[in-house]
C-alpha cells in the first residue's frame, strides 16, 4: 500500500541540497483560499515555523499573494491562470497517496507559487496532536510551504521536508537540517530587529444573521452566495449550512484594491460569471474563478449610466 506522501517531483539530482530559485526578497505574503479562521490560524502558525529560524518575514494578503493556499481535487485548476497556466500538472487522487503538492519560486514576472492541499484528505486542522486516522494539516503545510520557499524534498526522515508523511506528526518543527537549509537560501533571523508590535485586531466580522440587509444573493445550483460590502457567505442549500463571512477577494483574488461591495452578478448561459464591482464589470470562469481575457470593464464601456445597476440573478 502506498504511503501518504507529498506530490513534489523532485528534479534535482539525488542528494543534491541546493534550490534551483529562491525569492529575491525576504518579506513575502500568502493567502489561504476559502479557509475558515481556524485553517487560517493553522497556516500561520506552518508560515511561523519558517520565519522563527530564518530572515524571512510573511503576512497574509487577500489580494496580489506570493503564495496561494486553495483546496483541489482530482484534475484541478492553477490560481494563477496567467502564470502557472489554467490546469495543474499535477492531478490528485482521491483518499490518501498524494496529500498535496507546491511549486518551487521562480524567477518569472509575476510568479506566484501555489500550495494545491487534497480537499479529498481527511484533515486534523488544528495545531493540536492529530488523531490516527486523520493526516495534521498543520505538518503538510509546513512542508508544502518549504517547497514555495526553495526547498526540496530531504532523505532524513527527521526532517520535515522528507517526502513520506510519518505516521505522528505531532509536535511540528522544524530539524537542523531544514534550518540549515532555509538559512542557506535566506539566511539568520536577524537578533537586532526591532521590538515587534502587536497590530491592532482587525474590526469583526459582520454576523450574517444580525443584518438588516444585503447587498445581492445569487444561487448557484444547490449553493447561495449571499453579498454585504466586502463580504461574501456561501450556504449549501441541501444541508442547510453555510460558510463565512470570507472576504470576496478569497473567492476573487483579481478584484481592484478598495473595492466596497458587488452590485449585480448573473451567470450567462455559457457558465460563466458576470459581477458587476462597484463600477466595473469582471467576467470570469466558473468553478474556475479565472478572469477572461481584456476583464474587467468600466460600466461606461459597456454602455451602462454610472451607479445605476444593482440586481442579482442565477441559474
Amino acid at each position: 500500500m502506498s504511503k501518504p506522501r507529498c506530490g513534489f517531483r523532485d528534479i534535482l539530482k539525488h542528494g543534491t541540497k541546493t534550490s534551483l530559485f529562491k525569492w529575491p526578497k525576504t518579506h513575502l505574503t500568502w493567502n489561504f483560499h476559502l479557509a475558515d479562521e481556524t485553517e487560517l490560524s493553522t497556516a500561520r502558525a506552518a508560515f511561523d515555523l519558517w520565519s522563527q529560524h530564518s530572515a524571512l518575514t510573511f503576512e497574509r494578503s487577500e489580494t496580489n499573494a506570493d503564495i496561494i493556499i486553495p483546496w483541489r481535487r482530482l484534475r484541478h485548476y492553477n490560481t494563477n491562470t496567467k502564470v502557472n497556466g489554467a490546469i495543474c500538472s499535477d492531478k490528485f487522487d482521491g483518499p490518501g497517496n498524494v496529500l498535496a503538492h507546491a511549486s518551487l519560486p521562480t524567477d518569472q514576472a509575476g510568479f506566484v507559487s501555489e500550495v494545491h492541499v487534497d480537499g479529498d484528505e481527511p484533515w486534523h486542522i488544528y495545531i493540536n496532536k492529530h488523531p490516527a486516522d486523520r493526516f495534521s494539516l498543520h505538518y503538510t503545510l509546513t512542508h508544502e510551504i518549504g517547497h514555495s520557499l526553495g526547498l526540496v524534498h530531504n532523505r532524513r526522515k527527521t526532517s520535515v521536508m522528507f517526502a513520506i508523511q510519518p505516521d505522528q506528526q505531532y509536535p511540528v518543527k522544524l530539524d537542523q537540517n531544514d534550518i540549515a537549509d532555509i538559512q542557506r537560501l535566506y539566511g539568520e533571523k536577524s537578533t537586532n530587529e526591532p521590538p515587534h508590535q502587536t497590530p491592532a485586531p482587525p474590526p469583526p466580522s459582520p454576523d450574517l444573521c444580525s443584518l438588516d440587509r444585503v447587498n445581492g444573493i445569487l444561487i448557484l445550483k444547490n449553493r447561495m452566495y449571499i453579498s454585504y460590502k466586502r463580504y461574501v457567505w456561501s450556504i449549501d442549500l441541501d444541508g442547510r449550512t453555510y460558510n463565512g463571512p470570507l472576504a470576496l477577494s478569497n473567492y476573487m483574488s483579481f478584484l481592484h484594491d478598495n473595492y466596497t461591495r458587488v452590485t449585480a452578478a448573473y451567470q450567462s448561459p455559457s457558465g460563466d460569471l458576470v459581477v458587476f464591482v462597484d463600477n466595473l464589470v469582471y467576467l470570469f470562469q466558473y468553478p474556475e474563478f479565472s478572469l477572461r481575457p481584456g476583464w474587467p470593464k468600466t460600466l461606461q464601456e459597456l454602455g451602462f449610466p454610472e451607479n445605476t445597476v444593482n440586481a442579482h440573478r442565477g441559474h
